[in-house]
C-alpha cells in the first residue's frame, strides 16, 4: 500500500512502497518564483462618451506618487510606440486596478514569506511594459508586498527596457516573418468560417456601442487578430472584449448586449489568440525570447532572485502559455491574473542497502492558483525537468518551415 503525505510550498512527499522494492523519499525545496501579472483593471484604450465618468473612476495624483515611493523607473532613450498606450483618461489604471494589484502583492506575501523569512528588497527583480498602468500595477503589488512602505534606506528599482519583447504584438513587429505568419494563420479557411458565423454578434454589439463611443473610436490596431476583410464599420474583436469587459465591470452595458455577449466576444477572442499563438514558429518568433528570459535565470548558474515580477498583459500571459506549452487556462486572463512560475528541486534518496541522492530541477505552472500542465511530451505533467524546459525553448519552433 502506498501513502502520500503532500504539503505545498516547502512540502515533504513520502512513499512506502511495496515490501521487497526500494523505497523513495521525495523532498521538495522552492528555490524562487516568477510572477507574470496582467495590469489591474483600467479605462477602455477606446475613446468613449461620458468622459468625467471614467475620469472620476481613476486615482488622484497624490495616491500615484505615494505608491511610487521607494521605486526607481529603468528607461531606454526610446519611448514605447503602440496603439495601446494611454490617450488622456484612456487606457489608464483604474483605482480599482490598484487595489487589485495591491491585493495580489498581499496575496504573494503571504504565501512567498513568513517571520522566520521575510521577504527584502534586495530579494525580488521587477520588470514592467513602458505603459503607465503596468508600471503603476507593479507598484502597488509592490506595495502589497511591503504596505507599511519600503523599509527606509532601500528601493526597488523597476526596469521598464523590455517591453519591444514582454509583448506578442509590439508595433511594429520584431520581424517581417511574424508579420506574414500572423496574417498567414488568420486567413485559414476555419478561420474565415469561425469568423462568419460570429459576425452577427460582432455588426450587432458594434451597433449598440455606436452611441457610447468617442471620436476616432475605429481604426485602432490591437493584438494579432485583426479581423478578415478588415471591415471599417465593424469592431475588432479586441476592441469589442475591451469595450465590454469595462462597462461590464461598472453595471454599464448597452441595451442590446448582454453579459453572455461579452463572455462570447471574450471567448471567441481567447479562441483566435490560441489558434495562432499556437503555432510553434510564430509562438517562437513571439514570444521565446520572454519564456527564455525566465528560465535563463533560473540556472543553476545565475542568482536567483527569491522572487522576479513582470508587470505585463493578458497578451503576454496567453503568449507566455503559448511558449511554454502549457494546457489553456477555463478563462481568459483577467485584469489582475497571475501566471505563476516556480522553481523547485527534488531530492530523491534511494535506499537499497546503499544510499543515494539525486537531485532535478523542476518547473511548475499555475494561472490564479489552478495549475497548467506541461503538454511537450505528449501527456499532460504537473511539472517539467528545468533542463528539458530549455532544450524545448531552444529547438521547437526555431526555425522557419
Amino acid at each position: 500500500m502506498v501513502t502520500t503525505k503532500l504539503i505545498m510550498l516547502g512540502f515533504v512527499i513520502h512513499t512506502s512502497p511495496p515490501i521487497a522494492h526500494a523505497a523513495k523519499e521525495y523532498s521538495y525545496r522552492r528555490i524562487c518564483t516568477t510572477i507574470c501579472h496582467r495590469h489591474g483593471d483600467r479605462t477602455s484604450i477606446t475613446a468613449l462618451k461620458d468622459e468625467d465618468y471614467w475620469r472620476s473612476t481613476l486615482p488622484k495624483p497624490e495616491t500615484l506618487k505615494e505608491i511610487a515611493r521607494g521605486t526607481t523607473l529603468i528607461r531606454s532613450d526610446k519611448s514605447t510606440t503602440h496603439s495601446a498606450n494611454p490617450k488622456g483618461c484612456w487606457g489608464k489604471l483604474t483605482q480599482l486596478g490598484l487595489l487589485q494589484m495591491i491585493a495580489v502583492g498581499s496575496q504573494l506575501k503571504e504565501e512567498l514569506t513568513d517571520a522566520s523569512n521575510p521577504l527584502s528588497p534586495k530579494d525580488i527583480r521587477v520588470v514592467s511594459t513602458d505603459f503607465p498602468r503596468t508600471i503603476q500595477s507593479a507598484q502597488a503589488v509592490i506595495l502589497g508586498l511591503w504596505p507599511d512602505g519600503i523599509p527606509e534606506g532601500e528601493g526597488v528599482a523597476i526596469d521598464c527596457r523590455h517591453t519591444h519583447w514582454m509583448i506578442p504584438d509590439p508595433q511594429p513587429r520584431n520581424s517581417e516573418e511574424q508579420k506574414q505568419l500572423e496574417q498567414y494563420l488568420i486567413s485559414r479557411p476555419y478561420m474565415i468560417q469561425k469568423e462568419e458565423e460570429m459576425r452577427p454578434i460582432a455588426v450587432r454589439c458594434t451597433n449598440a456601442l455606436k452611441e457610447h463611443l468617442g471620436q476616432n473610436a475605429f481604426g485602432i490596431k490591437m493584438g494579432i487578430d485583426v479581423p478578415v476583410g478588415d471591415d471599417e464599420n465593424i469592431l475588432p474583436w479586441a476592441q469589442l472584449a475591451e469595450i465590454t469587459c469595462c462597462l461590464h465591470t461598472r453595471d454599464r452595458l448597452p441595451k442590446g448586449i448582454t453579459p453572455q455577449d461579452k463572455i462570447a466576444i471574450s471567448s471567441h477572442l481567447a479562441w483566435r489568440w490560441f489558434q495562432s499563438l499556437r503555432h510553434p514558429r510564430l509562438a517562437n518568433l513571439a514570444m521565446n525570447k520572454f519564456a527564455t528570459e525566465i528560465v535563463n535565470d533560473m540556472q543553476p548558474i545565475t542568482h536567483n532572485p527569491r522572487l522576479t515580477i513582470y508587470s505585463c498583459h493578458d497578451s503576454s500571459l496567453v503568449g507566455l502559455v503559448c511558449a511554454f506549452n502549457l494546457e489553456a487556462p477555463a478563462s481568459w486572463p483577467e485584469y489582475g491574473s497571475v501566471l505563476r512560475v516556480d522553481l523547485l528541486e527534488r531530492k530523491a534518496a534511494v535506499r537499497n542497502g546503499s544510499n543515494s541522492e539525486h537531485n532535478e530541477l523542476l518547473v511548475r505552472f499555475s494561472l490564479n492558483g489552478e495549475l497548467l500542465r506541461s503538454l511537450w511530451d505528449g501527456e499532460p505533467c504537473d511539472e517539467i525537468l528545468l533542463e528539458k524546459l530549455c532544450q524545448y525553448l531552444k529547438t521547437v519552433g526555431a526555425t522557419k518551415e
